[in-house]
């Protein structure tokens, strides 16, 4: 009788305990289901839309092409962290670049070359808002058309002035402007 009072005592307790852990998991997975739907969209098994592949811009299209007259300081005070600027502005100067040629005078952090591009990246775009964090910097695809263009971006060092003229192809994540294609601009050649 001493036993069987004994396993009638412990077990409530078990089952509560166990009613608790079965309860707790639940949650947890309903928790870790909502955060990967959200995180992966899942859309109810919709198909995404196909993307529209842009055709290639050339380098004679990119050298004949007239600049915009964006700054890339009017795109790194616009993408700022903490920057004044609203959601609505930056979607619009988004808009107003992408697709678009541009010729901006740069300083150069890193080049590095796979295959015949170089990769050139700059150093953070300076802004003038000292509330704001300046993240946004310049990643360019370029193709040098010429040996000396290709000693010239073998032999440039960080912090050295650039030219570059690229066609933006996107601002990612508020911290780069992607020029693709891309290729470097001499001062004899600088947009007129």
């Amino acid at each position: 009788m001493l036993q069987r009072t004994t396993a009638n005592t412990l077990l409530p307790t078990a089952r509560t305990t166990s009613n608790r852990t079965l309860r707790a998991g639940l949650w947890v997975t309903l928790l870790a289901g909502t955060l990967v739907c959200t995180l992966t969209g899942c859309g109810g098994g919709e198909e995404p839309p196909a993307q529209v592949q842009e055709p290639e811009y050339t380098l004679a299209e990119l050298e004949a092409a007239k600049p915009v007259a964006v700054t890339p300081e009017q795109v790194a005070e616009t993408f700022a962290l903490g920057s004044k600027s609203t959601d609505l502005q930056r979607e619009l100067l988004e808009k107003e670049v992408s697709g678009q040629v541009v010729e901006w005078d740069l300083q150069l952090y890193e080049v590095q070359l796979e295959g015949d591009i170089y990769t050139v990246s700059s150093n953070p775009i300076p802004i003038k808002n000292d509330g704001a964090m300046n993240l946004i910097r310049v990643v360019a695809e370029v193709r040098a058309r010429t040996p000396e263009e290709h000693a010239f971006l073998r032999a440039v060092k960080t912090g050295d002035p650039i030219r570059l003229r690229g066609r933006v192809t996107a601002i990612a994540l508020r911290t780069a402007v992607v020029l693709d294609p891309a290729v470097v601009v001499k001062p004899e050649e600088a947009a007129k």
